[in-house]
This record gives structure tokens, sequence and C-alpha cells, in this order.
């Protein structure tokens, strides 16, 4: 069976629509998937960035690197102390605070003078690892570093080194301050951004090699982490300078916010891909199926009425304003046709029934289908009466047999009497007869 017009676009309508609704889910898919690993990385690099700028600010100076990290110490914002560099080792405008020290060293490596205010166990700590501090800064390297945090007895200590300015000329003896990272200052650089990750280990890479490494490793028994992935991430911080890289490992609460975030966009999907189908219905609606229906309407209207005057308005999209246009096209040739046609009929009608002539017109029944005036004259009887009538219970004599000769389909001339079987007057005529094809 064939399928309608209004049938077919419907279909090709919804087929249209499964078709934009898996393309749809397809692209956003892969759009969510992207949006979620640049998360990730934007959240890794962030964090990242984040701890390099505040624990080894390898750009800044001694001064800068310290007013850095100390600025809100006033405030007792940060639990470390304010260590001024403007001084060397031995004058008492230098500010000394338990478990922090200044060490100064010539350019063989080697300390020259400290300061220590340690407690026994930690001065025993740090003094038995010097031979380690002093692999990791090597004198001739030492003036491309400025800050930093390194391990010493495998304990992160807080690291800033300066060359000692003499009369405005830089000396060969540097300045090193260190402070080791207690927990509260761990915690306090947690809530500047790495809460995110269980377990955050920096390296610092420069010109001259590995100058520090720092590991965070926050309270682990309260965490309890179900560590799932591990993400290593590298950028530069200066082009030719220093370059660090990452190895982090994700936390429970930041993965569950990526499948929140992975949650929340597969929703957007779904609403946004039925707000394209409603959207692609509604279109669908006003610019197909309305006009459709109003086409419809209008060719219903013409054939019943035969008022070819009507027109079908011209909107919609453009397809549907070029059938109306068609449409209506053909409508005025039909008008112009049918509006000939009744024209040459009615002059033909008028000859017909006007003519002096009589005419009649019967089928293969001898069955009188018309006549005009003049015959109804010619036999005595009203034309409503003639039509309808076997012609033989009108006439009768030889005109019968002439006309089984016409019926066969040949033409021919009668010249004699007609009579009518309703007056008894019998009439001379002349009558030519011709079948109608």
């Amino acid at each position: 069976m064939r399928m309608s017009v209004k049938t077919h676009l419907v279909l090709s309508n919804i087929g249209s629509a499964i078709v934009a609704l898996i393309l749809v889910y397809f692209l956003l898919s892969k759009t969510v998937q992207e949006q979620i690993s640049q998360h990730q990385l934007k959240s890794i690099v962030q964090a990242s960035e984040d701890v390099v700028t505040l624990m080894l600010a390898a750009k800044k100076d001694f001064d800068t690197a310290l007013d850095f990290w100390l600025q809100d110490y006033h405030q007792e914002k940060s639990p470390l102390p304010r260590i001024r560099s403007s001084a060397l080792d031995g004058a008492p405008s230098i500010p000394l605070y338990p478990n922090h020290a200044l060490l100064l060293m010539n350019d063989q490596g080697q300390i020259l003078n400290q300061r220590w205010q340690l407690s026994a166990e930690q001065g025993n700590w740090i003094s038995t690892s010097i031979d380690k501090l002093l692999i990791y800064l090597k004198p001739d390297k030492v003036r491309g570093v400025r800050s930093g945090v390194l391990f010493v007895a495998d304990r992160p200590m807080l690291v800033a080194l300066r060359p000692v300015i003499l009369a405005g000329k830089e000396s060969p003896h540097t300045l090193i301050a260190i402070t080791p990272l207690t927990p509260e200052l761990l915690q306090w650089s947690d809530s500047l951004g790495v809460r995110a990750f269980e377990s955050i280990r920096l390296h610092a890479v420069s010109e001259v090699g590995l100058i520090n490494l720092w590991d965070i490793k926050p309270d682990l028994q309260k965490l309890q982490p179900a560590l799932e992935k591990s993400t290593q991430v590298f950028f530069k911080q200066s082009a030719g300078e220093t370059q660090f890289s990452a190895d982090l490992t994700m936390s429970d609460d930041w993965k569950n916010g990526q499948h929140d975030l992975q949650n929340a966009l597969i929703i957007n999907i779904a609403v946004l891909t039925l707000l394209i189908c409603s959207c692609i219905a509604l279109l669908t609606i006003v610019f197909v199926i309305r006009p459709i229906n109003r086409l419809s309407d209008s060719v219903t209207a013409i054939t019943h009425t035969h008022d070819f005057s009507l027109r079908i308005p011209e909107i919609g999209l453009f397809e549907m304003r070029a059938w109306a246009r068609t449409f209506n096209r053909l409508l005025n040739e039909i008008e112009t046709t049918n509006s000939a046609l009744m024209d040459s009929e009615a002059r033909h009608r008028a000859l017909f029934e006007q003519s002096p002539v009589g005419t009649l017109v019967f089928d293969k029944n001898y069955k009188i289908l018309s006549c005009n005036q003049s015959f109804s004259e010619m036999i005595a009887l009203p034309t409503k009466t003639i039509i309808g009538v076997d012609i033989g219970k009108i006439v009768k004599g030889d005109v019968l047999r002439v006309l089984d000769k016409v019926l066969s389909g040949r033409k021919h001339v009668y010249q004699g009497a007609l009579q009518s079987n309703v007056v008894s007057a019998r009439l001379w005529v002349s009558l030519r007869m011709s079948p109608i094809t």
C-alpha cells in the first residue's frame, strides 16, 4: 500500500530525529570526555603550580622568596617565622626562632659559620645530615638556585639561598636559611589547593641537575585512601631555567568530584538532546505538517466544489512555498481552460437550442438524450417529455429502419415521411443522421 505524503514526512522526521539524537550523543560524549580530561589536567597543573610557586619559587632571590612565603606572618596566618636576610651571620639584627638555622657557605662548599636555634634532637638530626645538604648545593651551582625544599635525613626542609653582597659586589659566599617543614606548614600548604591529592612528589630540575625534592604526605591513617589512579605532569616554569615534574595521586574526594561532574554532564546531554528533539518536532509541525495540511484541505475543497478560483497560501519552508506556488499556477491554468470550455459550451448550447432545424441525440438503445425546441414542436411534444423516451414510441415508419443503419456506424440521409405517434399528421422531412464518435 502506498504511503501518503504526510505519513512519509512524519516517518522521515522521526528517522531524522533518531539520527540527530545519535549524532548529538556521540559528539557530546566526546566533548564530555575532553572536558573531564581537561578538568583533570587543569586541576593537576593548578595544584602543582600552587605547590611549586609556594614552596620552590625558583625565580626569586633570597629576600623576595622569604617575603613571599612569610608575608602573612605578622597577621599570624602562617606558621613560618619571618627571617630577614639583610645581615650576615653573627649580626644581632637577625631574628632566629626555634627550629630554624642560618648557615654561611664559601665557594668551596664549606660551612664557615652557622647559627642554630634547634632542640638537641633536631640539632643532631640536621648536623648529621650536613654532608647530604652539600651534595645538593654545589658551590659552583648555587648561583642558579634561589630557594627550594630538600630532604635532609628524609625530612623536608625549606631552604633559601642568596649570594652574599659585600660593598655592592657579589662575594663567593652564600647565605643559607633552613626552616623545617612542620605539620602546621604542611596543613597550611594543603589548604592552598593541594588537598585534592593524597601524595605529591615534586622534582625541580635545572641546568645543574636535580637540586631539591619535596614530598607531601597528609595523615593517611585518617584518609584511608583507595588510590586508583596516578598521573605524572610536566610543565616548565621558565624557558631554559627550571623544569618541574609532579607525580600526583588522586584522592577519593577528588575522584568523587569527577564522577559528579561526569553525571552532571550526562544529565546535560540528555536534557540538551530532549530539547533538540522537541525543537525538531516543533519546527516540523510548524513548517512541514501545517503547510501540508493546508495544501490537502485546499485540494479537497477544490475537488468537492470545482471552484478553481481558490488559492493556497504561499507560506512555510522554501519547498512548501514552491509546492504552493506550483499548485496555484496549475490552478490558474485549469481555471483559464475551464473558463474557455464553459464559454465554448455556452455558445454551442445556444446554437443547439436556438437552431430552427430540429435536432435530437439518441443512444444505441434508441433512448433520446436531448433535443432542441424545434424538434419538440415538430412532433408536438414538450422537451421534458421527449428526453429519456424510446424514439420508437414517438415516431414510426421507414425512418426507424434508417436509424438502424446510423447506429451501425454509417452516416445516412433520409428524405421522406415522418409520422408521429402523437399526432396524425404526416411530415415530409429531410434528415441527416451521423454517429457521434
